[in-house]
Parts: structure tokens; C-alpha cells; sequence
């Protein structure tokens, strides 16, 4: 009797852990997070300013391999954004 309840006991368990993982994985696919960081979104910043030298833009693509200047640059006035820009 007591091997058939905690037999009983683990299966519920074992359910519950597993309706709790499925449904949050479901709401990682339908409401995925957007990060103002990546790559693609500094460059497309990048790619709107104006007169960037060749130069420039290759060394600002480097900086961009890093997350913490992805923020820097994305928080960065558009002034200051042109001045670092053409700094590097």
C-alpha cells in the first residue's frame, strides 16, 4: 500500500513538472523578449548616420562584437554617438 502511494505521489508530480516546463516554454515562443542591444539594431543605427568614413564604421563593427558598447552606443546622444564614431 505504501509503495502504490508514493508510486501515486511521484506520477502527480512528475505531471505537474511537466505541464509547469511546457507552459513555460510556450511563452517563450509566443512572447519573445526583444533586446535593444544586438547587432543588427546598432547597425541599423549606424547605417542612418551620416558621413561615416569607411574607416570608422569597420572600427565601430569591432566594438560592436561587445555587448557593453552595443549599450554604450545605443545610449549615446546622437552628437556623442558621432563623436565616438569618429574617434575610433
Amino acid at each position: 500500500m505504501w509503495a502504490s502511494s508514493l508510486e501515486a505521489r511521484t506520477q502527480k508530480d512528475l505531471a505537474k513538472a511537466s505541464k509547469f516546463k511546457d507552459d513555460h516554454s510556450s511563452n517563450k515562443a509566443t512572447s519573445p523578449i526583444s533586446d535593444p542591444y544586438t547587432i543588427e539594431e546598432c547597425m541599423d543605427v549606424l547605417e542612418m548616420m551620416e558621413d561615416v568614413t569607411d574607416e570608422s564604421y569597420n572600427k565601430v563593427l569591432e566594438k560592436f562584437k561587445d555587448k557593453d558598447w552595443r549599450k554604450i552606443f545605443m545610449k549615446m546622444s546622437a552628437p556623442r554617438r558621432k563623436m565616438w564614431v569618429d574617434g575610433l
